[in-house]
């Protein structure tokens, strides 16, 4: 079972419970960061927006490669191979 995460390990009762909170903390952390990259709120937002920016875009190139399909279709103008 090498590389598996066997879980938090118990802390003992005979540490202060500021200590306990932190030692947990700290192994949650570690087990968090092995199933993937933490990234903070305060960079997540602007990420979405880009994402959101970047699909409208799509949208945007996806209607003017119909747009042109429909003309070429219309004055029976052949289309480039992939189209």
């Amino acid at each position: 079972m090498a590389g598996r995460h066997a879980g938090p390990r118990v802390v003992p009762h005979s540490q202060p419970e500021g200590q306990r909170h932190l030692s947990l903390e700290k192994q949650l952390d570690h087990g968090l960061r092995e199933h993937g990259e933490l990234v903070p709120k305060s960079r997540l937002l602007p990420l979405q927006r880009k994402m959101d920016e970047l699909e409208r875009a799509l949208g945007r190139k996806a209607l003017e490669v119909d747009i042109l399909k429909k003309f070429c279709e219309l004055k029976e103008l052949r289309l480039p191979e992939g189209m």
